[in-house]
């Protein structure tokens, strides 16, 4: 039988932990989920053949009990529906006498109850079922329990095995009551996974001694378990058994520890089978989360008659999970109901097994191996409750739901079960110390009391402490504890999933700073005070040790390492404003500072660069640093220039030119957009620009050729380069091709000019600057007529037109062809190439031909 909760509302404040014989110490509050909470079964402790449910099914009926016909009364109430006489006195209840009931059609409800909301309570409620043979059972008490605010309450729920009708009758303090009160039926159905959970119910065969009705046990000494404390028996979990999440409205609360066992009964009738007891934890849960609105089901654990386990609340059962069954009790107890009515039936041999196991894990695995100890226990109080807010009561480890609440349960039957039950839980948790509980015992439980029992994992075993620390133990390692500084990290690197067992213990990092554990899936947590605690592990952390470390240039983690967004690589970063990376194909790499700004700019891991393929290092000069990625970029660095990003074929024409101890030095703008749209550029700090297109690949550009190709338009006017900028012929000037078809030519002076076309190819075939020199002007356009001619420093000419293509004219040719009016004159332009023949040469022009003997020009 429960306490009740309101919906959504944590019923416990702050109590007060139970010590050894009465001391009261510090509170095991009511708190949020601890970091490593469990929200189900553990896997060891699940039942292993049942999968879970998938078409359990729960439907929630109400039904005005003021609005049901009226039965006439005929008999007194049932003398064996009433409640003990103390429990009456106290609730000062009185003798029902004939009672007119209401009868319900609840249409084979399996579970019913009596809810009601305001102030006004019932004080006595009794139901009796009709089943499919027209047979009525006998008349049953419910208990009623008003919620703690005072706005409403409900009874306990009640097992009819499947009822056609039922009839209800109260008793309120004016007399019989029906009016305000509803009848919740609720109706399960026996599913095929209810059917395997039944076939499979243990029917447990005891071992050992069962104890003596009465005393204590003396067995509380023995070899130390490599394992928990005891073993964990097999659990019905709640996807088993088929809880709705629809249905649950309770955020799970947790006690700092756990300081007892609560025995119940659920009451109801006992004639169910194995392959119902499922539906019936079903239709309790859907009573307490809904009918009554306690979000979730009350108890911690249910156990049938069969000895078939379930777990009740949400939490997480190796957790000191807050439930909802002995008001002013909740916080830091463990709720186990025996399904079905002990108040004059004795729970089977399979049913108090169970019991004793299920808390026998769950008190030995907190290290309470002695079930007769008496502890102080300060109640924040509950209207059902005995005992005022602020009490300390006096409690054993096990106790049943009588001892601290105005009620029966878990009725005369069940509770006489409680010596034989403290025996026995004694038996099973007395030879079952661990070597984690020997070294707590030894430090003088200096980690606190157990807030997470300790259970196996893998093959070893762990716990949590309410001081914040973990401790783990392994065969052939032995225990080690991990400290409230270490764990945020370990359990932020999934715990034993992602990190393993300690292979260290804490220890100083090297600077008197901080701290560091080594665990055994080659991985660290590191801690310091500014930083706090983090997770770092495998390439990562060599690649984190190669650099120094702690006490290297990277410095702490400030973060612990996470997977990258697009699934690749794994990351972490560091106080240093530097990360770590690492994939299969790139390694692991170390980036920082500004180069981390400037990759982050570019789209980080998954932008344009991609993941660095080798650590920062320092460039060759000593002047800067850079770092390489995968995508084929790079990010360099220095003082005066910043970071910059150079990639593709920019990249490749910047290392052809030297890199950063070459022709441009550093880039002084990152690689970038050209106004234009078709192609990209960056700048140097050697007076150098590089430009790219799909077309005409990227290539260098850089002092006066630069400044001179700024001055006519740039990729608007000469278009974009179409070969890097080079030497002359002679090897005193620079040259480069851009894509307007033209060469533009700069001399040793800082003279630049461009040479077109036709006219640069045939300057080029006869020499370029070895032979007619560097060009003086820029090319001359013919006027009237179409063609034109450039002019060079040799004094030699190239003249074009469409008819005659581009002709070479000698220097001294050309000196009196310009004397004789040029294009314009009487010879008009060249025709021919000009011709040297033993020391004379002659060259055809359009009006005639022109002779150069011993310098003399003639014609």
């Amino acid at each position: 039988m429960l306490a009740a909760r309101t919906a959504g509302a944590v019923l416990c404040a702050a109590l007060c932990v139970p010590t050894t014989a009465g001391a009261a110490s510090a509170a095991p509050t009511a708190q949020g989920p601890a970091p490593n909470v469990t929200v189900a079964v553990p896997g060891d402790v699940t039942h292993p053949a049942v999968d879970a449910q998938q078409d359990a099914s729960t439907d929630v009926a109400a039904f005005d009990l003021g609005d049901a016909p009226v039965v006439p009364a005929d008999e007194p109430a049932a003398p064996d529906a009433q409640v003990s006489a103390e429990v009456a006195a106290a609730q000062d209840a009185p003798v029902l006498g004939a009672v007119p009931a209401r009868a319900v059609d609840v249409d084979g409800a399996t579970i019913v109850g009596v809810t009601w909301k305001g102030t006004v309570s019932p004080d006595r409620v009794e139901v009796r079922a009709q089943g499919a043979d027209d047979e009525w059972s006998e008349w049953t008490a419910l208990e009623p329990e008003q919620d703690p605010d005072g706005d409403g309450g409900g009874t306990d729920p009640w097992f009819t095995g499947g009822a056609a009708r039922v009839e209800v009758r109260a008793w309120g303090p004016d007399g019989p009551m029906a009016e305000g009160l509803d009848v919740a039926a609720i109706s399960t159905d026996v599913t095929e996974v209810d059917e395997q959970l039944g076939a499979q119910a243990p029917g447990v065969q005891l071992v050992g001694s069962r104890g003596s009705s009465a005393g204590r046990s003396a067995a509380l000494a023995g070899p130390l378990r490599t394992g928990t404390a005891p073993a964990p028996p097999t659990v019905i979990s709640r996807a088993q058994w088929g809880a709705d999440p629809a249905l649950m409205t309770w955020t799970p609360q947790y006690a700092q520890t756990t300081v007892a066992a609560v025995l119940h009964h659920t009451a109801g009738s006992n004639s169910y089978t194995p392959a119902q007891s499922p539906g019936i934890v079903r239709g309790i849960y859907a009573y307490h989360a809904q009918s009554r609105g306690w979000g979730d089901i009350g108890y911690n654990v249910l156990v049938d008659q069969y000895g078939q386990i379930f777990e009740g609340r949400f939490g997480g059962l190796t957790m000191a999970t807050v439930a909802a069954h002995a008001g002013g009790f909740n916080s830091g107890t463990f709720g186990v109901s025996m399904m079905g009515d002990y108040s004059s039936v004795a729970p089977s041999a399979a049913l108090r097994e169970s019991v004793a196991r299920i808390i026998a894990w769950r008190l030995g695995g907190s290290y309470l191996f002695d079930p007769w100890e008496v502890s102080t226990y300060v109640t924040p109080g509950h209207s059902t409750s005995r005992f005022s807010p602020g009490t300390g009561v006096r409690i054993y480890r096990i106790l049943a739901h009588r001892d601290v609440a105005y009620t029966s349960c878990p009725g005369n039957a069940g509770y006489s079960i409680l010596p034989w039950l403290r025996n026995r839980v004694g038996e099973l948790t007395g030879a079952a110390k661990t070597q984690i509980w020997s070294n707590w015992q030894a430090l003088g439980r200096t980690w606190g009391d157990v807030g997470q029992l300790e259970s196996d994992v893998g093959t070893g075993s762990a716990a949590y402490f309410t001081n914040g620390f973990s401790a783990t133990y392994e065969p052939g390692v032995g225990v080690h504890s991990i400290s409230p500084r270490i764990r945020p990290g370990w359990l932020a690197g999934s715990g034993f999933t992602g990190m393993g067992f300690p292979r260290s213990f804490e220890f100083d990092v090297g600077d008197r700073r901080g701290r560091a554990q080594e665990f055994s899936a080659d991985a660290s947590v590191v801690w310091s005070p500014q930083t706090g605690s983090q997770a770092i592990g495998g390439d990562l952390r060599r690649g984190w040790w190669r650099e120094g470390g702690a006490t290297g240039w990277l410095g702490y983690p400030t973060t612990s390492q996470r997977f990258v967004g697009d699934g690749r690589g794994v990351f972490i970063e560091f106080e240093s404003t530097g990360s770590l990376l690492s994939t299969p194909t790139t390694g692991t790499a170390a980036i920082s500072g500004a180069l981390r700004s400037e990759w982050w700019r570019t789209g980080g891991a998954t932008g344009t660069l991609g993941y660095p393929n080798r650590t920062q290092s320092p460039v060759g000069d000593g002047r800067g640093l850079f770092v390489e990625f995968e995508k084929g970029g790079s990010v360099l660095w220095t003082p005066t220039t910043g970071a910059r990003t150079l990639t593709g074929g920019v990249r490749a024409a910047w290392w052809r030119s030297g890199g950063a101890t070459g022709l441009l030095g550093y880039p002084t703008r990152s690689e970038g957009p050209v106004g234009d749209g078709v192609g990209t550029f960056a700048e140097f700090e050697g007076g150098g620009t590089i430009l790219a297109t799909a077309s005409t690949g990227a290539h260098v550009i850089h002092g006066p050729v630069r400044h001179y190709w700024y001055g006519r338009g740039g990729v608007n006017g000469l278009g974009y380069p179409t070969t890097d900028q080079k030497r002359t012929a002679d090897g005193s000037g620079w040259e480069i091709d851009l894509a307007a078809g033209v060469t533009t030519v700069s001399a040793p002076s800082g003279a630049t000019y461009t040479v077109w076309g036709a006219i640069r190819d045939r300057w080029r075939a006869a020499g370029g600057t070895r032979g007619p020199g560097y060009p003086v002007s820029e090319p001359v356009n013919y006027a009237g007529r179409a063609g034109g001619y450039s002019s060079f420093s040799s004094g030699a000419q190239v003249a074009w037109t469409p008819t005659t293509g581009a002709l070479l004219v000698p220097a001294a040719v050309a000196r009196g062809w310009s004397d004789r009016g040029g294009y314009a004159g009487r010879l008009g332009v060249p025709v021919a190439e000009a011709v040297t023949t033993g020391g004379t040469t002659t060259q055809r022009f359009e009006g005639g031909t022109l002779t150069v003997r011993d310098g003399v020009v003639t014609g």
